[in-house]
């Protein structure tokens, strides 16, 4: 047994699916229904939370979500000591990404009896479980392929991969990879395309030659708007499928407002479009809950909103409204309930 170090109460590690991801209070609406979905679709799965900001661990104490740890910035570090030596020399972003490797080693090490742990980003949300999925899994790391449509595999300079979905069993195999993924993030990790090497997600490349990794071939794990043009989407007795396989995991990578009630689904920057199925059952109701929860937590405590794409500096204003006329002009967004 373990003691969850937000609300006091215990949690057994063992015989249950554990996820982990990290975010700041920016981030916390979309974090909030990556958990509710969870909950949802695993009632009995932990997710392990790693605090980036102060007003997001408060905000999170009081919330006393269920089947959740809560891990503050400064423990990771006082942990991990040779992070601390990047954070002034990288950007805000840039040390986020480095926090990757040490953050899930973290908490494979520290919370007892968890046999395997799946990290995710906090963008994200389930829609169906991933118990027989992970259940079946017998293979020490798990990652997911970017399957890029034809016309974007250009864009495989940013990795074969997508970080958004990793799964290690607790194994000398995983800790090894998640040894040499951290030294390798201390000594680069930076958000632009250097080779093989782009923050902390290009290193995936090598895993499956170095640590055997293997690509996770289900395709309703950690879809987004890079690949929702490689699939074919249907709906079968209320769920969402994406070719045979039923939808799980969605990455709503690069959601944000453009202006008043429109958003962007980041579909239109891979030249996909977004299907009419997609739209109406996956991004549209995200998208209002994103929204409602948005508005919860500023009635609340006043610490966030959804700012504008075109909220910039003045050098970039004009680069980001040229972005913002084109994303209107394709179609390719969404209309917001304010």
């Amino acid at each position: 047994m373990t003691m969850d170090n937000t609300h006091g109460t215990s949690l057994s590690c063992a015989h249950k699916l554990h996820f982990c991801t990290y975010f700041d209070h920016s981030y916390l609406p979309r974090a909030l229904i990556l958990h509710e979905t969870l909950k949802k679709n695993s009632p009995n799965s932990i997710l392990h939370i790693l605090c980036l900001t102060s007003h997001c661990r408060e905000i999170l104490n009081r919330m006393e979500l269920a089947n959740v740890t809560l891990t503050n910035l400064s423990e990771l570090e006082e942990a991990t000591p040779d992070l601390l030596a990047t954070k002034q020399i990288r950007s805000a972003s840039e040390y986020i990404f480095t926090l990757s490797p040490a953050w899930i080693r973290y908490v494979l090490c520290r919370f007892a009896g968890i046999g395997r742990l799946t990290y995710v980003d906090a963008d994200a949300a389930f829609f169906s479980s991933p118990v027989p999925f992970l259940e079946e899994m017998t293979a020490s790391i798990g990652i997911v392929p970017h399957r890029f449509p034809p016309h974007m595999t250009h864009l495989s300079c940013f990795g074969l991969y997508n970080v958004g979905w990793n799964t290690f069993a607790n194994d000398a195999i995983s800790i090894a990879c998640l040894n040499w993924w951290h030294e390798k993030c201390i000594e680069w990790c930076y958000d632009f395309c250097d080779d093989n090497r782009f923050a902390d997600q290009g290193y995936l490349n090598d895993w499956p030659a170095l640590f055997g990794a293997v690509e996770i071939e289900n395709r309703g794990i950690n879809v987004g708007p890079w690949n929702v043009g490689t699939f074919s989407f249907s709906e079968k007795d209320g769920r969402i499928f994406v070719n045979e396989d039923p939808l799980i995991f969605f990455h709503f990578q690069q959601m944000r407002r453009l202006v008043g009630p429109f958003y962007d689904a980041g579909v239109w920057s891979y030249q996909n479009k977004m299907p009419s199925l997609l739209r109406r059952e996956v991004y549209i109701p995200y998208l209002n809950r994103l929204l409602e929860v948005s508005r919860e937590i500023k009635n609340q405590d006043g610490l966030y909103s959804e700012r504008s794409a075109l909220f910039s500096s003045p050098k970039r204003y004009i680069q980001k409204l040229l972005y913002v006329v084109r994303v209107l002009a394709s179609g390719e967004y969404l209309f917001g309930k304010l």
